[in-house]
């Protein structure tokens, strides 16, 4: 009964019917509901909608108007039938727009539904890594940023998050290793310790 409501109201987004649909008489005089039947191609119609949705946040995103584009991501998820694998994107493109208005605890949100489910989405993992960073969650924000490396070993920021967290490595003390300095150079002070 649920997913009949919300299929219901998922309609109701692309246009308002005049009036409830009647039931058609078959040859055997029993009625049939013809929402069941058009239920799959009202499914693809949300479904074309809610991409083009997606797209348009894209470009929103692009021109830097996360506001509108949250917005656009929100209709886009609200077209998308439930457990639908596309959502893991709409909820993760919103992520980002919340990670530049610095609104973290969004972020964090987005993309965990979006983890629930791709558990391996690297552009998950990155931006929930910056969001936890952000906030001062270092060991939360390291292990998202060893987790989206090991999802995705290619990504660019993947990598520039892990190589973040990793130790740095001590410069060897003086030349070689072996405590000799370099000379300083510089003005009068220098030239006349070099001199005595």
């Amino acid at each position: 009964a649920r997913s009949k409501d919300i299929s219901r109201s998922r309609r109701a987004l692309l246009h308002a019917p005049a009036h409830p649909p009647t039931p058609v008489r078959t040859d055997m005089g029993k009625a049939k509901n013809p929402t069941a039947a058009t239920e799959a191609e009202d499914d693809a119609v949300f479904h074309e909608r809610a991409l083009e949705l997606k797209e348009e946040g894209n470009r929103l995103f692009q021109k830097r108007e996360f506001k509108t584009a949250v917005a656009a991501y929100e209709q886009g998820l609200k077209l998308l039938p439930a457990g639908s694998p596309d959502a893991a994107a709409f909820y993760t493109n919103r992520s980002a727009c919340f990670l530049h208005l610095r609104q973290y605890a969004d972020v964090v949100v987005d993309t965990t539904i979006a983890l629930k489910i791709n558990p391996k989405y690297a552009k998950a993992l990155v931006y929930r890594a910056r969001a936890y960073a952000a906030t001062g969650q270092e060991k939360k924000a390291k292990a998202d940023a060893a987790a989206a490396h090991a999802a995705d070993p290619a990504s660019e920021d993947a990598k520039a998050l892990v190589a973040q967290y990793e130790p740095k490595k001590a410069a060897p003390q003086g030349l070689g290793g072996m405590g000799l300095e370099l000379p300083k150079r510089g003005g009068k002070k220098g030239s006349a310790a070099a001199a005595a």
